[in-house]
């Protein structure tokens, strides 16, 4: 789960903080090594010391601890500040001396696009990521939208779902 940092206020207008003119996918890299016990603000206040304006951090937390997974997309207002993001790349930080791995991030892909006569007949789903303690009522008001849910199956291992369903 993504979770964006707060936003910091907002600085008068120079140089180097003129938005990046293609876009946001254009100003955001992907940081891989980032320290465990960072929080997303030091994440943040990392590459605002080092490069200027961030506009926006997201990385992904476990759901037991609530901790980083080691990796973040950072945002930044201007191409210069990401230039200069790209340069730290091999750079040590942390505490356990953790290198940082930054490079342009990839543009979102599309998803896998099914023909409709590849599912002609076909009823069942497999739905994955889902909470784990969802329930049969939950995920049956989600898809009611798209017809009548006829059976919903959730996995169980221990007492406990495994997080995906057959619907």
């Amino acid at each position: 789960k993504a979770v964006p940092a707060t936003e910091a206020p907002a600085a008068e207008p120079s140089e180097e903080a003129a938005p990046a003119k293609a876009g946001a996918a254009d100003s955001t890299v992907f940081v891989d090594g980032v320290p465990y016990d960072w929080s997303l603000d030091q994440v943040k206040e990392h590459f605002v010391q080092k490069c200027g304006d961030v506009t926006d951090v997201r990385a992904p937390t476990w759901q037991d601890s609530g901790r980083l997974r080691g990796y973040a997309h950072v945002t930044f207002a201007s191409a210069k500040a990401k230039d200069k993001a790209l340069a730290l790349d091999g750079s040590k930080v942390g505490k356990k001396g953790r290198y940082l791995k930054i490079e342009p991030a990839k543009a979102p892909s599309e998803g896998k696009t099914v023909r409709p006569e590849d599912v002609e007949g076909k009823r069942r789903l497999f739905v994955k990521n889902l909470p784990y303690d969802a329930t049969e009522e939950q995920i049956a008001a989600l898809f009611k939208t798209c017809g009548k849910v006829r059976e919903i199956r959730i996995p169980h291992n221990a007492g406990r779902s495994k997080g995906f369903a057959y619907v």
